[in-house]
């Protein structure tokens, strides 16, 4: 594809998730595995719970022996947690029960504690229970074969205690994706450096691999110059341990001080321009000399750009890699607080956007593209499409959420 050409942003979209595939799994300890991506369902290998076991603290007894309250019954058992009682009740019989503990042969109900009057040899119902009450059934939460935890699922702390309580001391999971991050240009320099004439501290680096590294990848950072065949050879280097490298700058003009054009020269790389503000300038393709190389996605060098190029387009193919569905974060709708200003043009426009007192959503401000404090107040990026009419004060916006 020409350097001049511009694809639409669905097309863009269409052709980043069309060029990566599933990572493969690999078997992670339970204490490592959270935020990680499940790549084969968990299912339930034995009753959850695996006995009839006590809700809460109280009398295990016979709901016959009930009918005319109050009423008094020998205590001739205890059953705890770990410890079943061996002894079942009969008739004018009861149980002292914990929370937990498997039920009493003969009992088919749990009085509450506070319904009695806690005694130890002989003791007071004063308030009736039903047959089942109080009792955790068998089964009750997953029967096994069960489905406990969907392939797809990205871990929480819940979830790993859920696999736990199954038995499991491992999961097979997504293998994380190996992202490498480079701020490439001469002007960049790294922090607690004194700026020579030309320099600026390099941010993207810092933004981009938090935004990765959130999303569960395992992260390398460094920044490039632009001589192009030092540039080159990074690149490559990168991509024989990396699944996915992102570079930051030189992908605007193609002139002859556009490094990063000249150093992926007859690689595959698909397309350069998309038709959206911010973000027109994108690169996305792949190193080396095929299309199974790493990926390569190159974001704008104006930070704020750079951070809706990786929402729009690394993201999503981020959790197809993972296999997280749905690859594409959904829009939402809100309520314009104040009037939203689109760019009068053939492109999409991705304003920033936060919610003001009263829940409505209203611009960050004009802040350029080369400016991180409007992004990092937006909570969410208004989409203002071509044709559309002028969003006012009250009207309804199409929201792209923002950190997530």
């Amino acid at each position: 594809m020409g350097a001049a050409a511009v694809i639409t942003y669905d097309e863009a979209l269409r052709r980043v998730l069309a060029g990566v595939d599933q990572l493969p799994a690999t078997d992670i300890d339970l204490g490592h595995a959270d935020g990680a991506v499940l790549a084969e369902a968990v299912t339930a290998r034995e009753a959850v719970p695996p006995f009839d076991a006590s809700a809460m603290d109280g009398y295990a007894v016979r709901s016959a022996d009930l009918h005319t309250l109050p009423v008094q019954l020998d205590v001739v058992a205890v059953s705890s947690a770990g410890h079943p009682s061996p002894r079942s009740i009969g008739a004018g019989q009861a149980a002292r029960i914990l929370t937990g503990a498997a039920t009493v042969q003969g009992a088919d109900c749990v009085v509450r504690v506070e319904d009695t009057d806690g005694g130890a040899q002989v003791v007071e119902i004063r308030r009736g229970s039903a047959a089942g009450a109080n009792i955790r059934r068998a089964g009750e939460g997953a029967r096994p074969g069960d489905v406990l935890i969907s392939a797809g699922t990205v871990l929480n702390p819940a979830h790993l205690g859920i696999a736990a309580g199954t038995g499991l001391a491992t999961l097979r999971c997504v293998t994380a994706p190996r992202v490498a991050v480079v701020a490439t240009g001469d002007e960049l320099a790294g922090p607690e450096v004194q700026l020579q004439p030309g320099q600026i501290h390099e941010s993207n680096g810092v933004v981009i691999s938090r935004l990765a590294a959130r999303m569960g990848c395992a992260v390398t950072t460094t920044r490039a110059g632009d001589d192009v065949d030092s540039l080159r050879r990074t690149l490559l280097d990168l991509a024989t341990i990396h699944d996915v490298v992102i570079t930051t700058g030189g992908v605007s003009m193609g002139g002859e001080y556009d490094a990063m054009r000249a150093a992926v020269t007859g690689w595959p790389v698909e397309f350069w321009k998309v038709a959206i503000a911010p973000a027109k300038p994108f690169a996305f393709g792949h190193l080396g000399s095929g299309a199974d190389g790493a990926v390569l996605f190159g974001l704008p060098g104006n930070p704020v750009a750079a951070v809706v190029a990786f929402e729009l387009f690394v993201r999503p193919a981020v959790r197809k890699l993972q296999g997280v569905t749905p690859h594409v974060t959904p829009t939402r709708s809100g309520i314009a607080g104040a009037s939203l200003p689109d760019r009068g043009d053939e492109r999409i426009c991705f304003l920033r956007v936060r919610r003001d007192e009263r829940g409505h959503w209203v611009s960050t401000g004009p802040g350029g593209t080369h400016l991180l404090g409007g992004i990092a107040e937006a909570q969410a990026l208004a989409v203002i499409r071509p044709g559309q009419p002028t969003i006012g004060p009250g009207d309804e916006v199409e929201l792209l959420p923002l950190w997530l």
